[in-house]
């Protein structure tokens, strides 16, 4: 659940449906209301996804961010938004502006390909910072992949009884030789990344999935200029919808234990006082309200879903 909830976080921030504010951690938009046309996409993204999910419909992630892609590239060749600045231009579009900018093909530059020097590091900053550096390094690749690991996991409902991904060792093992092929290429390190929830979300769960996809990246450094018209307003409902799913695990909780918990509380008249030997008054509501919230099996509702005569019965 929480791993769900940093998913869909990433999503909503990403998009500026929610950003950071002076007095608190967050805000929703800008100055506490949603403005710009870049929202009105993501929303527009969100409920297409939404509604296609809930008809079952095939690849609707996908057909979410094409859809929401064609309408920001007309939202853009209308209004002319242009890129966000938090100074001057925040209802811009985030990551990349959904216009062509040049020929929808494009030979790609590998220019960077095989441009490093494996101890060159030395001669510039020394051993000591070297070897932290590179220990950083290794921490925050290590748990963003331990993370990456669990979420994807719990998506496709691969993770055991104690809730650990199968073949730890061989995944760490891959990553980091990914890492290193990235240095080699000159380009950004290589790692396992969330987004992929969205792929499994789909029905991807073999090594198939993983190796169509990156035939598609390789196809799309041809594409680089049609890619980059996705912007983040785009792509990341996908990851809200992802983030959504995981809460699913709430379902799986055994609130009948814990409502025998609190059905051992001494209940108290309203009129109570603490000090006067017992628990302050507000106790006896708290139990009922929890036993309102997770009445359940023995009426022939594992889920705990509460109906109209039910409430009323309880």
């Amino acid at each position: 659940v929480g791993i769900g909830l940093f998913i869909a976080l990433i999503g909503l921030v990403d998009a500026k449906v929610v950003r950071r504010a002076t007095g608190t951690p967050l805000e929703l938009g800008l100055g506490g209301s949603l403005q710009g046309w870049p929202v009105l996409v993501f929303l527009f993204g969100l409920f297409l996804m939404l509604i296609l999910h809930v008809r079952k419909v095939k690849g609707s992630i996908l057909i979410g961010i094409i859809a929401s892609t064609v309408l920001a590239a007309l939202i853009e060749f209308v209004a002319h938004l242009g890129p966000f600045d938090p100074e001057s231009n925040p209802t811009g579009w985030s990551l990349s502006v959904p216009a062509l900018s040049g020929p929808p093909v494009e030979i790609p530059s590998l220019a960077t390909l095989g441009h490093f020097n494996l101890l060159g590091s030395l001669d510039k900053i020394g051993i000591v910072s070297v070897v932290l550096l590179i220990f950083s390094l290794l921490l925050a690749d290590f748990f963003d992949t331990m993370g990456t690991m669990v979420a994807i996991g719990a998506e496709g409902d691969l993770l055991d009884e104690a809730g650990n991904p199968p073949k730890i060792r061989e995944i760490l093992v891959v990553d980091s030789l990914a890492a290193i092929a990235g240095g080699a290429g000159g380009v950004s390190s290589n790692t396992s990344y969330v987004e992929s929830a969205a792929g499994v979300g789909e029905g991807a769960r073999t090594g198939l999935a993983s190796v169509v996809t990156g035939v598609l990246f390789l196809l799309s450094m041809f594409l680089a200029p049609v890619v980059s018209m996705v912007p983040y307003e785009a792509a990341t409902p996908a990851l809200v919808i992802v983030g959504f799913h995981h809460h699913d695990a709430l379902l799986l909780l055994d609130h009948q234990r814990h409502r025998r918990r609190l059905h051992r509380l001494p209940r108290h008249p309203a009129g109570a006082q603490a000090g006067q030997g017992g628990p302050p008054a507000h106790m006896g509501g708290l139990r009922a309200v929890h036993h309102l919230l997770h009445a359940r099996a023995h009426q022939g509702d594992p889920r705990g879903r509460l109906s109209p005569a039910r409430l009323h019965s309880s």
